[in-house]
Order: structure tokens, then C-alpha cells, then sequence
């Protein structure tokens, strides 16, 4: 038993502890049923299908995370990119889902360039009214101005990164539900 188990265990590579062990649980309680009502491990193992269990279980464990942190939300997507990419049937999704969070990680990048740039332009900004006005007045009001201006990029990229986290969190979720409509459909057929 404890092979099948190990084998199911490294097929669902990437979930946390308590979703795998979940897993190992229920499949240990229906080798046992089996086991009690006749049928030998050898036909159970052989039974067994590991990537219709991957299939089923990895898109059904990253649903149901809630992905509260962002490097929790980039795992998940991450995890869920690797099991589009690496199941035949369903790479032109995981290209789809590739595209949509690259795009993501763009619009990040390019945010965080921005809030990064944007007070280094001040400071040159500052140094060049320094230099060239000696009015206090319009220096004071220069400096006011740019603090304020850093500050509010800065709170504009926090919640801009806290809206991709959700969005990624959205997508992880109807990517997986789209995966999960689609193995219960091959299990009807």
C-alpha cells in the first residue's frame, strides 16, 4: 500500500501538506475497503490511474485555496501553469492562462518601475530648484509637492499589487474550474 500511496504522493508534487494529506487519507480508506472486500493490492495498483488522481485532485486543491499572501497567489498560479503546460489536452489553455498572467506580471513591473522612478525624479527635480532658485518659498512648496506625489504612487502600486493578487486569485480559480468541468466531462464519456 505504501507504494500506491507514494506514487499518488509524487504525482501531486506542489500541494500544501494538509491537501496532500487529505488525499493520502482517502485513498488509504479506499485501498482498505478494497482490500477488505476481496481484492489484492496488485489489482488496486493496477487499477489505479495516477493522472486521472493528478487531473482530478491538483485543480480541485488550488480552487480551493484561499491565496492570502501574494507569494501564496504566485505559487498557486504557478502550480496550476505547470499541470496546464504538462497535460496534453489541456495546453492551449495553459498557453491562454501563460499569456493572461504574463501580461499580469507586466502590468506589475512596469508599476513598480514607475513608483521606483518616480522619486528618483523628484530628488534630480529638487537638486536642479536648489541649484538654480534661490526662492525658499517655491523650494518649500517643490519639496511638499514631491513627497506627496512619491507618497501617493506609492499607495496607488500597493493597492495595484493587492488587485493583481486578487485578479491572479480569480484566474487560478476559473482556470481550475474550467479544468475541473472538463475531467468531469471525460469521466461521463
Amino acid at each position: 500500500m505504501e507504494k500506491i500511496l507514494k506514487e499518488i504522493k509524487k504525482n501531486l508534487k506542489g500541494l500544501n501538506k494538509d491537501e496532500l494529506d487529505d488525499i493520502l487519507a482517502y485513498y488509504e480508506e479506499l485501498i482498505n475497503d478494497r482490500l477488505d472486500s476481496g481484492e489484492s493490492l496488485k489489482e488496486i495498483e493496477e487499477s489505479l490511474n495516477y493522472k486521472e488522481i493528478r487531473s482530478e485532485f491538483l485543480p480541485k486543491s488550488l480552487n480551493k485555496r484561499e491565496n492570502i499572501k501574494i507569494k501564496e497567489s504566485i505559487g498557486s498560479s504557478n502550480r496550476l501553469l505547470i499541470f496546464l503546460l504538462t497535460s496534453p489536452i489541456w495546453i492551449p489553455l495553459g498557453i491562454t492562462y501563460l499569456v493572461i498572467i504574463f501580461g499580469l506580471y507586466i502590468v506589475i513591473f512596469s508599476l513598480f518601475v514607475a513608483t521606483i522612478s518616480i522619486p528618483f525624479a523628484v530628488i534630480l527635480e529638487l537638486i536642479n530648484r536648489i541649484v538654480f532658485i534661490t526662492n525658499t518659498g517655491s523650494l518649500l512648496v517643490s519639496i511638499g509637492a514631491s513627497i506627496l506625489l512619491s507618497a501617493l504612487t506609492l499607495i496607488i502600486l500597493i493597492n495595484l499589487i493587492k488587485l493583481c493578487k486578487n485578479l491572479n486569485n480569480y484566474l487560478i480559480k476559473l482556470f481550475s474550474n474550467i479544468t475541473l468541468k472538463g475531467v468531469k466531462k471525460n469521466e461521463k464519456n
